[in-house]
């Protein structure tokens, strides 16, 4: 049961974008922050799972967030880069359509009741969003990276 408390917990911390430089890096990064905050605003209105010990209820929380994960990947992939910032830029919407896919999957694993599979996912989200969160800070982001609050 802690295991699943932790994946909701993890959930809420999913979405994510983590300091400055020349005007483009400046806009691009307010750009992106805009779109992570959208995001957030967008999972905070999500009902949370009230039981995280019930899979139902984390299936349904998880089917309401894949879409919007998403959106936010689809969003900053439009984004203008600076020169400087396409490579990181690349590896951190890489990591976000990872977490992507890894919602659609821990989701169909809620569905099933699977215990085991939850734990596995648990400790699969807590490193793609550490590697999202580190990708964010490198890249200066200061919504994005930094989870939903």
């Amino acid at each position: 049961m802690r295991i699943v408390v932790g994946l909701a917990a993890l959930l809420v911390l999913a979405a994510g974008c983590g300091g400055g430089g020349s005007d483009g890096h400046e806009t691009f990064i307010e750009k992106a922050d805009a779109i992570c905050t959208d995001f957030q605003r967008q999972v905070g209105q999500i009902p949370p799972v009230q039981d995280p010990s019930s899979m139902i209820q984390i299936a349904a929380f998880l089917q309401r967030f894949a879409p919007l994960v998403r959106s936010e990947t689809a969003e900053l992939r439009r984004l203008e880069l600076p020169e400087q910032d396409r490579a990181d830029m690349a590896r951190y919407i890489a990591a976000l359509a990872a977490q992507a896919a890894f919602v659609d999957r821990a989701r169909a694993t809620a569905r099933r009741r699977n215990q085991v599979g939850m734990e596995i996912a648990v400790r699969q989200w807590q490193t793609w969003t550490e590697e999202e969160t580190r990708l964010a800070h490198e890249l200066g982001f200061t919504v994005c990276g930094g989870g939903v609050r």
